[in-house]
């Protein structure tokens, strides 16, 4: 009788907790009333290998990084401009290549964590070697 009561037990408490933290576990997230709608962006990752397309859910305030987050495997180092991705599903950037992303085919000048998106927008992650990485940062 006791075990069973555990495992009520236990069961209710993830129900109960699942339904607090119900949109940090799904991912969804709901608009708050009047507040801007979500929709979806378009999140793509190339490399030298292979190009992969998401489309992630908005929401007020997503940055480009927390949808990327929601994709794929994100490694990161943090500085005081900001957050400076190191490695995406384990392809880190090294002496020869670096990861540089852009927003509606621009290069962002920002960090990706600082990089607020809307739907429609399409956000590109690119796995560069360097002499192609620096060629952007002297136009």
């Amino acid at each position: 009788m006791n075990a069973r009561f555990a495992y009520i037990a236990f069961g209710a408490m993830l129900v109960a907790l699942a339904a607090l933290a119900g949109d940090r576990l799904t991912g969804l997230y709901l608009s708050p009333s009047g507040g801007s709608s979500a929709g979806s962006a378009e999140i793509s990752i190339s490399t030298p290998d292979y190009d992969l397309h998401y489309n992630a859910t908005t929401y007020p305030n997503a940055t480009a990084l927390a949808l990327l987050e929601t994709v794929t495997n994100v490694t990161y180092e943090t500085y005081a401009s900001g957050k400076m991705i190191t490695a995406i599903n384990n392809i880190s950037q090294d002496s020869g290549h670096y990861w540089l992303y852009f927003m509606n085919g621009n290069l962002s000048m920002v960090s990706a964590d600082a990089q607020t998106v809307d739907a429609g927008d399409v956000i590109e992650f690119r796995y560069l070697d360097s002499g192609l990485a620096m060629a952007y940062f002297s136009q």
